[in-house]
Parts: structure tokens; C-alpha cells; sequence
């Protein structure tokens, strides 16, 4: 994993003592993963043909949102019966009933291949390896603690990892500042020794800068925001050495 030395980030940049990161689509290629199994749901059944892989996928990520943050992570469902409601309203959406049989089945072929193709983001494993020695790594993330250290041991990411805070035991959920104010703590750094990075405008980078915490946005899709607030931002994790400069905020 070549580049410039480290010591020259070392020597550059004491000021940054921890960086924070978003998991799903930001270190964790969810998406990637998330289309296999459609693609697989499609397959198997006809009534998910009728419409495009990208309008499964935009349709899934409504449902999914619907469920995740007000039912799931506030404890008022079990994550098998959120998975089993969400493949529920997606037959239905395409104008077929699905009884808990046909739900579960539904499960079983996405979550196969959800996990078999189960990868890192491109270029995310070299720059946690050359952040490693130079800052604590955090995760903060808006889902199971389960799900997600799974995730981390799958694509070989566990070992850069010092901290992994997720809302599930937080009791409060990203862009809450309580959920940012936790991870400090258990940091040990104040929120202007952190850089936060994630995928999601709303969610990760004005969740970050409400908690006064700098913010870098991984705006991997180039997505459009009428006012960035001076956040600077990347779309891809290469070249690395660049990426390293907008971390540490030196051009």
C-alpha cells in the first residue's frame, strides 16, 4: 500500500486525533450487496420483473427507510419481523400478496446473496490502514450492533476499528447530536479533534456539524445540495493521498 510516508501525516496533522466514520456506503459497499439480492429476488420471481432493477432498488430503499429507523431501531419490532414486513409491502407494492411463507422464502434468497457478495468499498481498507497509526478509527452507524460487526469481520475492516457505536445501544439515532457526543466520549477527543466522513448529507454531515464536529462528505453518487457549507468533499477513496489531505484539511 504505497503513497507518501506516514510520518509526513504524523508530523503534518497532530491536531486531528480521531476520525469517525458512516459504515453502509460509506466503508461498506451496501449497495453493491443490496442489488445482488434484488437481482436474485428478481430471478426467482416474476412479479418484481415488471419493474427495473434501479426502481426495485429505489423502491427497497423507501421501504426499508420506512421500517428501519421507526420501527426497528426504536424497538418496536424484532429484525425478523422487519424483514419479514419489508419484503411484505414490496410483493405488494407490485400488486402481489405474499403470505409469511412466501416472505420468508423472499428472506432466505436475498439475505444469501446479500452476504455472499458482501464487500468493502473500493480504496476504503488501504485508507483505514494509513490511518491506523495515526488516529483512532470510530464507526457510528444507525442499525444493530450485530449486523454491523458482521459486516466489518466479512470484508476484513474489524482490525482497523477502535470504536463501534451504534444506535441500537446509543437509545438515539444519527443526525441526533447524542449519538456524535457518545462517540467523542468514548474517543477520548473533543469534537475539534474529530472529522466525521459519510455518505449521507442529512444523516452524517449535518448530524456531524450540529455536534461542532468537522465534516468530509463521501459523496461517492454526486449528489446535488443547494448550500454545502464549506464542507469539502470526494468522490472516490483514490488517489489516497489526496483523500488524506482533505482529511486532515490541508488543501
Amino acid at each position: 500500500m504505497g503513497g507518501k510516508p506516514i510520518s509526513k501525516f504524523v508530523k503534518d496533522n497532530r491536531n486531528v486525533k480521531a476520525v469517525i466514520f458512516d459504515l453502509d456506503d460509506t466503508l461498506f459497499d451496501h449497495r453493491y450487496s443490496c442489488r445482488k439480492g434484488l437481482a436474485a429476488l428478481r430471478r426467482k420471481y416474476k412479479c418484481f420483473r415488471q419493474i427495473t432493477l434501479d426502481e426495485f432498488e429505489s423502491e427497497h430503499r423507501r421501504i426499508l427507510d420506512e421500517i428501519h429507523l421507526t420501527q426497528l431501531l426504536t424497538g418496536r419490532i424484532s429484525l425478523t419481523e422487519a424483514r419479514k414486513e419489508r419484503f411484505r409491502r414490496a410483493f405488494e407494492r407490485v400488486g402481489e400478496k405474499a403470505d409469511d411463507a412466501k416472505c420468508n422464502e423472499a428472506i432466505k434468497i436475498y439475505r444469501t446473496y446479500y452476504e455472499k457478495n458482501r464487500r468493502a468499498v473500493p480504496g476504503a481498507s488501504q485508507l483505514l490502514y494509513k490511518l491506523k497509526p495515526l488516529v483512532k478509527i470510530a464507526i457510528v452507524s444507525n442499525n444493530l450492533f450485530s449486523e454491523q460487526t458482521g459486516k466489518l469481520i466479512d470484508i476484513g475492516l474489524q482490525k482497523y476499528v477502535d470504536i463501534l457505536v451504534v444506535s441500537e445501544h446509543a437509545g438515539v439515532t444519527k443526525p441526533e447530536t447524542a449519538i456524535f457526543l457518545e462517540t467523542l466520549k468514548r474517543l477520548k477527543c473533543t469534537a475539534n479533534e474529530a472529522v466525521m466522513i459519510g455518505d449521507s448529507w442529512e444523516i452524517d454531515i449535518a448530524g456531524a456539524l450540529n455536534s461542532g464536529i468537522r465534516a468530509v462528505w463521501f459523496n461517492r453518487y454526486r449528489q446535488k445540495i443547494k448550500d454545502t457549507k464549506g464542507v469539502k468533499q470526494f468522490y472516490s477513496y483514490k488517489p489516497l493521498d489526496r483523500v488524506l489531505k482533505i482529511i486532515f484539511n490541508k488543501g
